[in-house]
């Protein structure tokens, strides 16, 4: 990714459904259309890479400049998310937030 770019974690955010999954809600002051959303990730230990998560329909949160969502399936709150910035700390889970309520999971 050309520039610098920062990223930052605002929110993680649990998600009903029948496998683990959050959503996970970032600060991005990059250009988005040269993103690489596979850079977002947890690496498994002793796994090859293309078993790692990735983030699944992201998308920009509306009303919000630099702000992104995405969801992450089986995310380890207890460590950093990799990313094309460098890891990123995750905040404790809080509930998903009245202003990202408006999206709805659908199962890939």
């Amino acid at each position: 990714m050309a520039g610098v770019a920062t990223v930052r974690v605002l929110g993680v955010h649990p998600v009903k459904a029948d496998e683990p999954v959050h959503l996970v809600e970032i600060e991005m002051l990059a250009d988005a259309s040269t993103v690489d959303w596979c850079s977002f990730t947890q690496p498994c230990e002793g796994r090859d890479r293309s078993y790692w998560q990735v983030p699944y329909d992201e998308r920009p949160v509306p009303g919000r400049p630099d702000h992104w969502c995405f969801y992450f399936h089986y995310l380890d709150t207890s460590r950093p998310l990799q990313s094309f910035a460098g890891d990123l700390a995750l905040p404790a889970e809080t509930p998903v937030p009245p202003s990202l309520q408006f999206i709805k999971y659908e199962e890939p």
